[in-house]
């Protein structure tokens, strides 16, 4: 079965009698279904006429309002079943009217609630309730909302699965003001209809959470606090279970919870303060589990936030396993009185306290703890845990390191040893930047000397002891502030027997002299002897402090080889002390081991300055150093060449070497080495000279005889000659010499000498000095491997072949052949320098000799083979002497041409100028056709050239006549450019124009007089680009030229670079960009494009707009060119430039009528042109307005006010292009009209009744209709009636506005006004019984339309209207079978409603006895019975027993 509203409307057709005696007509009835004693609403036409209406169940119907288009009625009785029920609408039997049936599906059975799962509860508790509602019970609305107590609830969906929503719901309470005891749960459909769901009553408290106590009231993070009360989780049986505990907004950890008791720990990040605690719950839906927000408890001002404790510091910052550690900071209790556990990561201290002791640092908190670092622990973050449960920890920068040491190097060694001890934090987590008061370090119970430490390594020196061999233990004492701190290690240290110091070979020397140190451990026990020192001496005469040390050069432990120093006191003689000291820092010593003796001196140096390679000797005392030669002579550290045939310890004689860092230095110092390292030396006896620099050679290769200059200082070296001199290890030939510069040309590379450097220039002077440096290459000389041609005359050419031709020069500055200068005015040969060409100049006949090339560095490379000249040739006549371009020339003379076997004659030129062809040629006479004339009226050279290359020329043989040709009017231009010439030869004679030897074309020629003509041509296309300047000639048929020489200039072509947009059809505007689009010209004349001429709008040489004035036939697509033609005829084109494409059709118009507001969609291909944008579309010739967003085949508008007009649809393209319908057309309708809006004022609910013409504005039904901008809900709707019910708005007042489904619309101005709803403020009294006087009082009760209450409800039964003004009704009770609680609703005759947002109380009253039951006038009875005369104290009368009683409940 069906559980949903049903109606069936059934109208009778109408008779043709019925229609002529206006019968009444039905349109619609509202609401379609319902329950009995709902009203319902009929509309239709001659309602009036309707005098009853009867139920086909024969229970009761009452007509409560009646007019000509509605009429309303109500069902009074019900059998309580589901069914439909046909009501007939009966005219009275004198009109003779057929009975109108309308079927309506009644519904008996009311929303009813069987079960709740809970029937007490507080705001947020949720509540399922199980029982029948909409749509299965009640009316037919598919939703409806819940009232508990009058206070709307919220309605939680989501808890149910599928279509339970009609046998089942869940609500969530919300918050209210006080409590209400006896809630009543009421359903209201979406109708509007309010159902008191009966049997279920609940009692929804305010809050149903109570306090006892929360303790501690205040602490600290991690504090675990006791909360007690009663209902803690909150009331309401579903599933209910606590969901979070948060403190200040901070969720706290929920330890344990029940109704009376919860337990949490206290977050970090809870703000310091007061804070609120706030206990919220979460309930489960029964249906799918669906886990949902519950009751909340916020607890206000019950719970302090203390500021958390925090330890700031650690004394020390580091300890090893049971040493004392003190934690201080602020707040270490944590809001306690004590404290329960301290722990070092997680490992628990067993012995700890409050206090400092005797911990006396003024930058410290006073509040510490002190505990053991327990064992097992290598240092962490310390927790100190109240006994509150607070915890106060050290932060993430903050924690206790573990100190140790974990190494000791070297862990054994003798006295003064250099020991590092290595670990972690080994001063107890201070470093050398910390108040340390005190450091001290201990080897085996001996204080060490600490020389230096740092956070993790203290470097200490052992001191003497007598503990030897040994295991000792190692520790470090750090005193900080009054606290003393040890880091130790055990058995890590053990002393050793000292080394031992037996000889010293040699015993006695001088500064540098080389000891030989044998003993035993030498090195102490180290690696190695670091160094060694002069402690002192026997005599005194030596200072201990500062000491002298020696040069270690090697060390073992049994032999160390020193370098001895220089004593403090330079004098000195005699015995000293040597201490050996390791890298360990052991010390060795060995007593008087070594005697100074008086040191060996230089007293003279001769000569005493010069540069690399001079020679000096040297005398003096002991120059050895008590050794037997010397080794090694140094001047200024730089090592000088030493003549061991002539040395002693009193003379010297060396060679100097390189000097390169000490240039102009005096008084450098000379050192002797002896064998045995001692060294003797003095400072002020020489002076090394600026040495001699090479800066150039030029140039830098050659070949011999090449000429090479050496150009820098100083290259005599201090003496007044070259001894030697080799360039590239090849002694060359000096030409001159100075300090400055050396010239000389370079000799024959096969006197190459062995032992001199090659590739540099070698300079030795007569002192010995040495300069060196430069760098060149001698390489072999250019050779002449052959020539050809062996013999020629005058400019033959010939081709010399072989390699270096240019001998390493730059360039070849003159040929010579047989003593002959060549012609050529430069020499050039091939990239590789192994072919040289020349021409030969005129000589004797017969003269016969080698060929010279001269170098521009000097050198000359000569053949081995001989050129010979042979017999030159001559011109004797030129015949004619005189003519121009293009006449036939006769030239005679000798060896013109020479021979069968010579030579063959290649070319003729007149003045420098090529013939434009030769036309026979012997050795004795050529004949040519003259070419363009070089200058005219001069006599010119003519020259004969052979293919060699020689020639023969006579000179004056030809003079050039003046052939008058010009230019009329324009002389520039671009291809295509209209040129006019007159020419000299009469208009039949013109064969051809040329441009720059291209030919063009001739358009017309003209005859000026019998030897002049007017020739207009067009110009070719040139060869080149850019602007330049050509010739022009004009050529008769007779071959003969005239010439304008630079007569015409080409100008750059213009080109077109864009074309915007690059596709289009009839009617698109287009830009063309570019350069020099008017061709040179003034203007553009012609623009075509594929064929289609476009119109010209306006243009400049860099733009021309056009607009296409046609498409291409059959308007078909197809890329085309674009062809501009300017006014002097040149032409600019661009390939493809434009792409016709298929024109824009619009195939459909949808609708093809309508008015203001009509949506127009229009359909077709090609509507944007591809990607386009719409300017504007006229409809009818009408502006549209453009909705949405179009594409190519679908644009849809929305029409704008307009005339009365049917006419095409454009669509108008930014591009220009416009696209039309053609044959469809659209007509503009009518304007719709509102002529009446009744009534003009109204609320929610009202029934608003719209006349006037054309309503639905050519569409077929209103889609829309607002009532000031509010939409209202259709009831019926004809072109000329629309009936509507207003909905829910804020009083204001405008206008009435009807959008048909088109789009149309038709509205009329300040036609409408929402007044205020009605609003029942009061009513008394508040329950009551059948016949009980009912008072409502309120706000605009009957409306500003005065039509008046037509039906008032008290709690669903109907009431009897007594009165009613704007601000009262007095209405009778009805009879009610049942206690209900529900609204007042009242029903005004133009449609609204006005519900109470109270309740109206129906209780049941029931009379039980009455004693007696019979008796006469003035008896006296007692009724008893259940609420007889109401809920309230009032005297109760009986007017068949004509008496007073007096009672009370």
């Amino acid at each position: 079965m069906m559980w949903a509203l049903l109606l069936v409307l059934a109208f009778s057709s109408l008779t043709e009698q019925q229609a002529a005696n206006q019968c009444p007509t039905v349109t619609n009835v509202h609401p379609k279904s319902g329950l009995y004693g709902q009203v319902y609403t009929v509309t239709g036409s001659n309602l009036d006429l309707v005098s009853h209406v009867n139920a086909s169940n024969g229970y009761g119907v009452v007509i409560t309002e009646q007019g000509e288009s509605e009429l309303r009625f109500r069902f009074q009785v019900h059998s309580g079943n589901n069914e439909v029920i046909t009501f007939n609408l009966s005219t009275n039997s004198s009109v003779n009217c057929t009975s109108i049936p309308l079927e309506i599906h009644i519904y008996g059975i009311s929303p009813v609630v069987s079960m709740v799962s809970s029937d007490d509860g507080q705001p947020g508790t949720v509540i399922r309730a199980g029982g029948c509602f909409p749509p299965v019970c009640g009316d037919n609305s598919t939703s409806y909302t819940i009232k508990v107590g009058g206070i709307l609830v919220e309605l939680l969906p989501q808890a149910l699965t599928g279509s339970t929503y009609n046998s089942a719901f869940y609500i969530r309470l919300v918050s209210i003001n006080d409590s209400i005891p006896d809630a009543s749960i009421v359903l209201v459909s979406g109708y509007g209809t309010e159902y008191t769901l009966a049997g279920r009553i609940i009692n929804y408290r305010k809050n149903a959470t109570l306090i006892s106590s929360i303790t501690p009231s205040s602490g600290q993070t991690g504090t675990n606090v006791r909360i007690t009360g009663t209902d803690l989780i909150g009331l309401g049986g579903l599933n209910i279970a606590l969901q979070s505990v948060s403190i200040g907004g901070t969720l706290a950890e929920v330890i344990d919870s029940s109704q009376t008791e919860i337990n949490i720990k206290v977050s970090s990040d809870t703000g310091v303060g007061t804070q609120d605690i706030v206990i919220s719950s979460i309930q489960t839906s029964t249906d799918n589990n669906a886990v949902l927000s519950g009751p909340s408890t916020n607890i206000t001002g019950m719970w302090t936030q203390l500021e958390d404790g925090v330890i700031t510091s650690l004394v020390p910052p580091a300890a090893q396993t049971n040493a004392t550690v003190y934690a201080c900071g602020m707040r270490l209790l944590g809001g306690g009185s004590n404290i329960s556990n301290v722990n070092i990561d997680g490992i628990e201290s067993l012995n700890f306290s409050i206090g400092l002791d005797n911990l006396s640092n003024p930058s410290l908190p006073s509040e510490c703890i002190r505990f053991i670092v327990p064992e097992n622990t290598t240092g962490g973050f310390i927790s100190i845990t109240s006994n509150t449960g607070a915890i106060v920890s050290t932060k993430t920068d903050l924690f206790l390191s573990y100190a140790n040491i974990t190494s000791v190097s070297p862990n054994r060694g003798q006295e003064y040893t250099y020991v590092t001890l290595n670990g972690s934090n080994v001063l107890s987590g201070y470093n050398s930047s910390d108040n340390i008061t005190e450091l001290s370090v201990e080897c085996g119970g001996i204080p060490a000397s600490v020389l230096s430490y740092e956070s993790d390594s203290v470097h200490v020196r052992v001191n003497p002891t007598n503990l030897i061999n040994a295991l000792s233990n190692i520790q470090i004492t750090v005193t900080n502030y009054g606290l003393t701190f040890t880091v130790s290690i055990p058995n890590a240290w053990t002393y050793l027997i000292p080394g031992q110091v037996d000889v010293v070979t040699p015993s006695f020397g001088q500064y540098g002299t080389r000891l030989e140190i044998t003993g035993t451990n030498l090195t102490g026990y180290g690696q190695s002897v670091q160094s060694v020192r002069i402690l002192g001496s026997q005599t005194g005469n030596i200072s201990v402090d500062p000491y002298v040390e020696f040069q270690v050069i090697s060390s073992s432990e049994s032999l160390v080889l020193l370098s001895v120093p220089q004593p403090f006191n330079a004098s000195y003689t005699g015995f000293v002390d040597i201490v050996l000291v390791s890298d360990n820092g052991a010390l060795v010593t060995g007593s008087e081991v070594f005697e100074y003796r008086e040191m060996g001196r230089i007293d003279s140096v001769n000569p005493s300055q010069g540069q690399r390679g001079t020679y000096v000797n040297i005398t003096g005392f002991q120059l050895f150093g008590y050794g037997s030669n010397a080794s090694t002579v140094r001047f200024g550290g730089i090592e000088a060449a030493i003549d061991y045939t002539t040395s002693s310890p009193s003379f010297i004689s060396v060679r100097i070497g390189s000097n390169s860092n000490l240039t102009n230095s005096t008084n450098v110092t000379i050192s002797i080495i002896s064998d045995t390292h001692a060294i003797v030396q003095s400072s002020s006896n020489w002076t090394y000279l600026k040495e001699g620099v090479i800066d150039s050679v030029t140039p830098s290769r050659g070949q011999f005889g090449s000429l090479v200059t050496i150009n820098g200082s100083n290259l005599l070296g201090g003496g007044i000659s070259i001894a030697q001199i080799y360039i590239d290890g090849v002694p060359p030939n000096i030409v001159s010499f100075n300090e400055d510069q050396i010239i000389v040309t370079l000799g024959d590379h096969t006197s190459r000498t062995d032992g001199i450097p090659s590739g540099e220039v070698y300079i030795e002077s007569n002192t010995g000095a040495i300069i060196r440096g430069g760098t060149f290459e001698q390489l072999l000389p250019g050779n002449i491997t052959s020539f050809s041609p062996l013999s020629g005359r005058l400019g033959t050419i010939v081709t010399i072949h072989g390699f270096n031709l240019k001998g390493y020069g730059s360039a070849i500055t003159n040929v010579t052949v047989a003593g002959y200068a060549a012609l050529s005015e430069s020499f050039e040969t091939d990239s590789s320098e192994s072919t040289l060409v020349i021409s030969i100049d005129t000589a004797p006949n017969g003269t016969t000799g080698p060929i010279h090339i001269h170098i521009d560095t000097g050198a000359v490379i000569e053949s081995s083979e001989s050129f010979t000249y042979t017999e030159p040739g001559s011109i004797s006549t030129v015949s004619p002497s005189t003519g121009s371009e293009g006449v036939g020339l006769l030239i005679t003379g000798s060896l013109l041409e020479i021979g069968s076997d010579g030579p063959a004659i290649t070319n003729v030129t007149i003045g420098g100028s090529e013939v434009l062809r030769i036309v026979t040629s012997s050795p004795n006479q050529v004949t040519v056709i003259a070419g363009p004339a070089p200058i005219i009226g001069n006599s010119l050279l003519v020259r004969v050239i052979s293919s060699d290359g020689s020639y023969v020329e006579g000179g004056n043989s030809f003079t050039y006549q003046n052939l008058s040709l010009s230019i009329v009017g324009r002389n520039t231009g671009q291809y295509g450019t209209q040129v006019t010439l007159n020419a000299p030869f009469p208009a039949t004679e013109v064969a051809s124009v040329y441009f720059d030897n291209q030919e063009a074309t001739i358009i017309t020629t003209q005859q000026i007089d019998s030897n002049s003509s007017t020739v207009a041509v067009t110009t070719p296309r040139p060869q080149r680009l850019g602007q330049f300047t050509v010739d022009v000639s004009v050529e008769n048929n007779r071959h003969i030229f005239a010439r304008l020489v630079n007569g015409f200039t080409y100008l750059p072509e213009g080109a077109i670079y864009t074309v915007s947009p690059s596709f289009g059809q009839r009617g698109t505007i287009i830009t063309l960009t570019g350069e020099r689009l008017q061709g040179g010209g003034d203007s553009v004349v012609t623009v075509d494009i594929g064929g289609v001429a476009a119109t010209i709008s306006n243009y400049s040489d860099s733009y021309v707009n056009v607009s296409l004035s046609g498409n291409l036939p059959n308007g078909q697509s197809s890329f085309s060119d674009i062809t501009i033609i300017s006014n002097t005829g040149a032409t600019i084109t661009r390939l493809d430039g434009f792409m016709f494409i298929e024109p824009g059709q619009i195939t459909s118009i949808s609708p093809l009528s309508g008015q203001h507001g009509t949506i127009v969609t229009l359909r077709g291909t090609g509507l944007l042109q591809g990607n386009m944008d719409i300017i504007s579309i006229t409809v009818a010739g009408n502006e549209a307005q453009l909705m949405d967003s179009p594409n190519d085949t679908y644009v849809v508008v929305q029409l704008m006010h307009g005339m009365e007009e049917t006419g095409s649809v454009i669509i108008t393209l930014d591009s220009g292009a416009q696209i039309s319908s053609n044959g469809l057309q659209f007509s503009y309708i009518t304007a719709g009209n509102i002529s009446s809006v009744s009534p003009p004022v109204g609320t929610v609910g009202t029934i608003v009744s719209i006349v006037g013409t054309n309503l639905r504005g050519g569409g077929m039904e209103a889609a829309v209709v607002k009532l000031n901008g509010v939409p209202a809900t259709i009831i019926s709707e004809t072109d000329t009636l629309i009936t509507v019910e207003a909905s829910i708005a804020n009083v204001s007042s405008g206008g009435v506005e009807i959008i048909s489904n088109t789009g149309s619309i038709v509205s009329g101005e300040n036609s409408w006004t929402y007044e205020e709803l009605g609003n029942i403020t009061t009513v008394y009294p508040q329950s009551g019984q059948q016949g009980v006087s009912v008072t409502i009082e309120g706000l605009n009760l009957i409306g500003s339309s005065g039509s008046g209450i037509i039906e008032v409800t008290l709690a669903g039964i109907p009431a009897t209207i007594v009165s009613q003004t704007n601000a009262t009704v007095q209405v009778i009770a009805g009879y009610s079978n049942s206690s209900i609680s529900g609204p007042i609703v009242m029903r005004e005759a133009t449609g609204p409603i006005i519900i109470s947002s109270f309740n109206w109380l129906y209780y049941e009253a029931e009379l039980v006895s009455i004693s007696p039951s019979t008796g006469v006038n003035g008896t006296y009875i007692l009724l008893n019975g259940t609420n007889i005369i109401g809920r309230t104290r009032q005297s109760l009368y009986c007017l068949r027993c004509k008496f007073w009683l007096h009672t009370s409940l």
